[in-house]
């Protein structure tokens, strides 16, 4: 027999190698499902079934024919029907070997697909079992319950971090067996990564998997199997598939709570404004006597809130008349109740110390303490208009300064009428002070509530302005006093965005 020249040798490698080559590809194609399909352009797709005569079978025909054309060429030396035979077993023996590895392979594969078919289908019944708890401590337990029962792991708990460095346990099945809570000594969360599932460091055979339940919150489900040998794939999977529908459950617990309890609180709000503009619709309307010497307005516009504001004007003996503008510093249906109490009281007394404001306000200020609940603080404006001396006696305690607009021959005045007394109320009782003003003819006067001065567009913070009632005054004062109450108020609601708080005025003017 001759030896083989080197060139034969490359040659057939070459062949061999290609050979091999095409059995591999085949052999991809037929267990991924995978082929060429040639419509005038080459498309890589996946097919749904291997096809006896698709692109891996003709690959693979064509391989075993070059390696029994590669085996004849080697066996030269050989007769002819040797060299056949020869070749058509090696041909024989490749295709039965690689229609076994493939056979070999195909069931492997199978049998991982349907593996994890299975724990993905325990995934779900998971999902669906701890989805079925609405309690978020009830949930847990079910998640270390489930994952128990499913792995037989001798150790499943629920870890969160609390706001110090340590962690606590929110749910653990050893716990509800034994009674004893596991304990991890080295175990630092702050070390994990939320988004990725990790083997702690702290002890062999523990397994933590993120429960992400919000961005910034993540709790961890740590379990320890009851065996020794690593954990599988497909159980990864599955824990990671049921940490994750922990914490979208989790989260969507959290979300429904917060959002039935904003609800909650919005129809509450609604009810008791309802039933504060009920309680509110019940006072007694101002008196709107004919005053000599005297116009006067008043206007209250309710905001979207429930506030503490009422504004009052009493008929008095001797064409005398009495002035309130109150506002109490509480809100909702308590404000309600001191109004409605707090008009009873100064209408009853206005008539017996009509002449002495500070016994009138005393003697309100002592009914209202000895009522059974501490009422909040008034701030309260009280005066009366006596039209034979054209007088304005009034106590103002902690209301805001009210303005008068008074013409002089070099021009108009604007002056504050200076607070004289602190808030009603108060324990022990306010020391009220009485002062006096004497109205000429033309002069106005207003009495506003705090929110009817505040400037929209100002910072909160700054002190609050008048030049923009005063301005108002100044440009309507030839107007009735009813319509320049009016018009105030509509100036104001142009300067800018209105406040969401009542607002109440009541002007005076001399004439």
């Amino acid at each position: 027999m001759n030896a083989l020249q080197p060139d034969t040798i490359w040659t057939s490698a070459a062949w061999l190698a290609f050979s091999v080559l095409l059995l591999l590809i085949a052999l991809h194609l037929a267990l991924t499902g995978r082929r060429f399909q040639f419509h005038g352009t080459v498309q890589h797709t996946r097919s749904g079934r291997p096809s006896a005569f698709s692109i891996e079978a003709v690959l693979a025909v064509v391989a075993c024919i070059i390696f029994g054309v590669v085996l004849f060429a080697v066996s030269h030396g050989q007769t002819f029907i040797l060299r056949l035979a020869f070749a058509f077993a090696g041909a024989t023996v490749l295709c039965t070997g690689a229609w076994w590895v493939f056979s070999w392979l195909s069931d492997a594969s199978e049998a991982q697909t349907e593996q994890n078919r299975v724990w993905r289908r325990r995934a779900l019944k998971t999902g669906v079992r701890i989805r079925a708890r609405m309690d978020p401590q009830a949930l847990r337990v079910e998640l270390c319950r489930a994952v128990s029962e499913y792995l037989d792991a001798s150790m499943v708990e629920v870890l969160a971090l609390d706001e110090g460095p340590d962690w606590i346990c929110r749910a653990s099945l050893l716990q509800a067996r034994t009674g004893i809570a596991h304990t991890y000594p080295d175990l630092d969360l702050h070390s994990l990564d939320a988004f990725r599932a990790h083997v702690s460091r702290a002890g062999r055979g523990l397994h933590l998997f993120p429960i992400p339940i919000t961005a910034d919150t993540v709790e961890w489900l740590a379990v320890t199997l009851s065996y020794d040998s690593p954990i599988r794939p497909d159980t990864r999977h599955y824990l990671e598939l049921c940490a994750l529908q922990a914490g979208a459950a989790l989260h969507s617990i959290d979300s429904s709570r917060a959002h039935s309890a904003e609800q909650a609180d919005v129809l509450v709000a609604e009810r008791e404004q309802q039933l504060w503009r009920r309680a509110m619709g019940r006072l007694v309307p101002p008196d709107l006597p004919d005053i000599a010497g005297l116009e006067y307005g008043a206007e209250y516009w309710r905001g979207q809130a429930p506030q503490g504001q009422f504004i009052d004007l009493i008929s008095l003996p001797q064409g005398a008349l009495g002035i309130v503008l109150a506002e109490v510093e509480s809100t909702g249906m308590e404000a309600a109740v001191q109004i409605a109490q707090l008009q009873v009281l100064l209408r009853s007394r206005f008539q017996a110390y009509a002449e002495d404001l500070a016994e009138l306000l005393q003697s309100t200020e002592r009914a209202l303490l000895s009522s059974s609940e501490k009422p909040s603080p008034v701030r309260l404006f009280c005066g009366r208009y006596a039209p034979q001396s054209r007088t304005l006696t009034y106590v103002n305690a902690g209301a805001v300064a009210p303005l008068m607009v008074r013409r002089e021959p070099d021009g108009a005045q604007v002056l504050r009428l200076p607070e004289s007394s602190a808030p009603m109320a108060f324990d022990p009782p306010t020391s009220f002070r009485v002062a006096e003003l004497v109205l000429r003819p033309g002069d106005l006067v207003a009495v506003p509530s705090l929110s009817l001065l505040f400037n929209p567009s100002a910072d909160p913070s700054e002190p609050l302005s008048d030049s923009r009632l005063a301005d108002a005054l100044i440009d309507w004062e030839n107007r009735k006093a009813s319509d320049l109450v009016r018009l105030v108020f509509r100036t104001i609601e142009e300067a800018g965005p209105a406040p969401a708080t009542d607002r109440a005025m009541i002007l005076l003017k001399a004439v």
